[in-house]
């Protein structure tokens, strides 16, 4: 909606009170009591869930709410309108350069440089959820996994991976993973479609083969054991048996002693030197002497692998294989030897290095243990279970300004499919659809989980499918594929408990008042009084996102019932200005969470443009006067014009005009209000942080509103008039003609001092410019006759009869050389305590207009008075 086209009366708010039931498709909705409102029944299931306001309307004070039609019944809403004058708009500007107004008299703006015309603000849900249609198929499988059974051995490079049979439509394609010559996994690269039953995974290529090798060993002996007795042995020196050893086998230096019990039986042998050399098995040892017979022993031995001679090279081998040596059978316990091989460019094994010799009761031989590994396919239908679906919005905001905008989702609607769906037909209606939507996203959640959806599609509004139907053909495994063009995923709900898909809910149209506050924006001031002290708040950086759940309420602990009227950011807090009340809020990172709220004054304001900030404090104005908070104390400031406030010479039945604009360049502070002869504001009420001075400014047209704008190289003071033109204070005439200008001083006691002087210094001017000055005498409104000396040559001139002195500022007004910029009247008075007709004080007022140059008074002195 345009700006200009604002009006009162119109519907701000429909609140439903009662949901209904049976409704099989959105009833119509009638709002009654003026003429013009639209509202059209956002749906939840069955039910009705909200009502957009597209048309607010005119004439309505008391709206009233009915539904029609939809197949349901019970479904009720309360209406409400703004029917006050109208509200100046409240603007302010998000983190991408966008502008944003509310007034509560219906749905805000949002506008940037990019558009053309404002926009409304936020992006309505969709009314009603998307109609799906699941194609059921009784197989209609996909490969979403290989498992590993055997990871094999000895692959020198990926093996090519067969997935056949299971009668698909679309055949299954997949890479094999390699680590360390096993194959770790298979990465599906094409889940393939269509089957009916589990397929067979088998490998083929990138192993070597036909290698072989002969093992050289190194033997020793390991333990003698006693498999005969025998008899008759003695121990004595002379005829102590011995044990020999077979050496063919290459087996030297082996040494053993013979142990005879006392019944002349051997009862062991102990190994002296276990010697070394043997290379083949068969060893055999035998005792002599000793003079028994029968005695027979058996020889164990111990051998390690020294070297492996290459007896075929092989083929295949384009990396090193690992060798393995395999013990001889019977051997339970050999192990432990190990080799690094050499292979050569053709792919052949051209040697072996022993690193490790092991150990093993028989010579091991050695092999390259290669083995073919296996896997097993599983089959996902592509579709099964329950699932929920959902379309959302978008605007054609760019990217670079944080776009596009969504709203929130629709209604999920929930579709089960049982054991197999092929697709999905999406069927789109749009009963109500803002102006600035340029697109429809649609969600899905995969089989039997509700927590994360993930996008299907965007379809263009200009598309023929926004507004007719969209087949949906992705399985799970596809909806998941992060390198899927239109691939996103999105939690309905966040872990902690924040809602997330449903968060971009549109600011309410009956708030007033908003702001940006730590990089949310804040609405507050509900024209429809029903939620007076409620603040509301955006997502972060979403100034257009304000979900229901988003509310704080200001605590009244005060006793008296009072609402909020402004927002004021001000450094680290949020003011909440009631209309006597000042609060202070506080937060973190989550509001909902962390937030404080204290009451830090007992002052208030007049309504939400009654403020500014300068030098680090907020300047207000409320019933009581002009005051100053910096976040910790309030200080006062209009004491020296009270009885502006106390005489009612302020019109207060006016104040929804009044308005407050600081000029940081010369610290001053400008309260714009009405006199009671006054229709609008064309008068302010100024003060000057620096000097402490008041001062008041008339205007010949209203100025209904302010702001400091950048003009040039600097900052400047724009003025809105009430004739509907904007103008900037600049030079010293206004439109040619000089602006004139007063000022009148406070009361001083006359003194004994007979030196009765005023003195002024100023700059002088080009061009003749007359500075009028009187003497007040007694708190008297009219100045006194004569009571400034005639013409003494110091530059103040008076005629006779006058109740003023004139001084002309020019620079040349004399031809008897330049002027020096200082000036002195001397004034009378009748000072006589014992005389109750004596004059007690005096007051000083100044008059005059610019001339081309501004007026520059440096200081002024008055002689004879305290």
């Amino acid at each position: 909606m345009q700006i200009g086209a604002r009006t009162t009366g119109g519907v701000v708010s429909v609140r439903v009170t009662t949901g209904g039931a049976g409704y099989s498709s959105p009833p119509s909705v009638q709002i009654n009591g003026g003429s013009g409102a639209v509202g059209y029944a956002v749906m939840a299931g069955t039910v009705v869930d909200s009502v957009i306001v597209s048309q607010a309307g005119t004439g309505y004070s008391a709206p009233t709410v009915s539904f029609s039609g939809g197949g349901g019944t019970g479904a009720a809403a309360t209406a409400a309108a703004y029917t006050g004058p109208l509200r100046p708009i409240s603007l302010f500007k998000g983190r991408y350069g966008d502008v944003y107004g509310v007034d509560g008299m219906g749905r805000g703006i949002r506008y940037n440089s990019g558009l053309t015309s404002v926009q409304s603000i936020g992006v309505n849900r969709p009314a009603v959820p998307p109609v799906i249609a699941a194609s059921t198929a009784t197989t209609n499988g996909y490969v979403s996994d290989i498992q590993i059974l055997n990871p094999g051995a000895g692959y020198f490079a990926p093996p090519t991976v067969s997935i056949t049979g299971g009668s698909p439509s679309r055949a299954a394609e997949g890479r094999a993973a390699l680590q360390n010559g096993r194959v770790v996994g298979v990465t599906i690269t094409d889940e393939g479609a269509g089957y009916k039953s589990t397929p067979s995974v088998a490998f083929s290529s990138g192993i070597g083969g036909s290698a072989s090798f002969s093992v050289g060993v190194l033997g020793s002996v390991n333990q003698v054991r006693v498999t005969a007795v025998g008899s008759g042995y003695t121990s004595s020196a002379t005829t102590r048996p011995s044990v020999s050893f077979s050496t063919q086998q290459g087996l030297t230096g082996a040494l053993a002693s013979v142990v005879v019990d006392g019944s002349g039986a051997i009862s062991g042998v102990n190994i002296l030197n276990a010697g070394s050399g043997a290379t083949t098995t068969g060893i055999t040892a035998t005792i002599g002497g000793g003079g028994g017979t029968g005695a027979q022993i058996a020889v164990d031995m111990q051998y390690s692998v020294s070297s492996v001679t290459v007896v075929n090279g092989g083929t295949g081998f384009y990396s090193a294989p690992v060798i393995t040596f395999r013990a001889a059978s019977g051997d339970l316990t050999g192990n432990g030897a190990a080799a690094t091989a050499f292979v050569n460019t053709t792919g052949s094994v051209t040697g072996v290095s022993v690193y490790y010799g092991g150990s093993y009761s028989a010579p091991p031989t050695a092999i390259i243990l290669n083995t073919q590994a296996t896997a097993q396919a599983t089959v996902t239908q592509s579709m099964a279970g329950v699932y929920k679906c959902a379309i959302r919005y978008l605007d054609d905001t760019p990217a670079a300004q944080g776009g596009p905008l969504p709203s929130s989702i629709s209604h999920l609607q929930e579709v089960d499919v049982g054991d197999a769906a092929s697709q999905f037909t999406w069927s789109f209606s749009h009963p109500v659809l803002d102006a600035r939507v340029n697109a429809m996203e649609l969600w899905r959640t995969t089989g039997d989980q509700s927590f994360l959806l993930y996008r299907v599609a965007t379809i263009q509004r200009s598309d023929n499918r926004f507004s007719g139907s969209y087949v949906d053909t992705l399985t799970d495994l596809d909806l998941q594929d992060t390198e899927r063009p239109e691939y996103g995923v999105m939690p309905i709900t966040l872990p902690s408990g924040q809602i997330n898909a449903r968060r971009f809910g549109v600011p309410p149209g009956n708030f007033a008042v908003g702001c940006m506050f730590q990089d949310r924006a804040w609405y507050a001031v509900d024209t429809t009084g029903e939620r007076p002290n409620s603040l509301l708040y955006s997502e972060v950086d979403e100034p257009e996102s304000v979900p229901d759940s988003n509310e704080l309420i200001v605590q009244e602990n005060t006793g008296t019932p009072d609402k909020v009227v402004a927002l004021i950011p001000l450094g680290g807090q949020l003011l909440i200005a009631q209309s006597s009340h000042l609060y202070a809020l506080n937060y973190v990172a989550q509001p909902v969470i962390d937030a404080s709220i204290l009451l830090v004054a007992y002052r208030g304001i007049l309504n939400d443009r009654c403020w500014g900030v300068l030098n680090g404090a907020s300047i207000l104005v409320d019933g009581y006067g002009m005051y100053a908070f910096d976040g910790q104390r309030e200080e006062a400031l209009s004491v020296a014009v009270d009885n502006y406030w106390r005489d009612n010479i302020i019109d207060f039945s006016k104040a929804s005009q009044f308005h407050v604009r600081t000029d940081t360049a010369t610290k001053t502070i400008r309260f714009f209000y009405c006199q009671a002869s006054d229709a609008s504001p064309t008068r302010a009420l100024c003060y000057c942080l620096a000097t402490k001075a008041w001062w008041e400014e008339t205007y010949p047209v209203a100025v209904t509103a302010t702001c400091v704008s950048q003009i040039g190289s600097k900052p400047t003071q724009v003025l809105a008039l009430g004739t509907g033109g904007f103008v900037k204070t600049s030079g010293s005439s206004d439109s040619g003609v000089p602006i004139s200008y007063q000022f009148r001083s406070g009361n001083f006691a006359l003194s004994n001092d007979p030196n009765r002087a005023l003195a002024m210094v100023y700059k002088p001017t080009s061009q003749d410019a007359t500075l009028r000055v009187a003497m007040h005498y007694n708190n008297s409104t009219t100045p006194r006759q004569n009571a400034i000396a005639s013409d003494r040559g110091d530059g103040f001139v008076t005629v006779s009869g006058s109740t003023s002195a004139d001084l002309n500022m020019n620079r040349s007004r004399s031809s008897l050389g330049e002027s020096n910029g200082y000036a002195q009247a001397r004034y009378s008075g009748r000072l006589d305590d014992r005389s109750s007709g004596g004059d007690r004080h005096v007051a000083i007022s100044l008059s005059g207009s610019q001339s081309s140059d501004p007026i520059e008074l440096y200081s002024i002195r008055l002689s004879g008075a305290d």
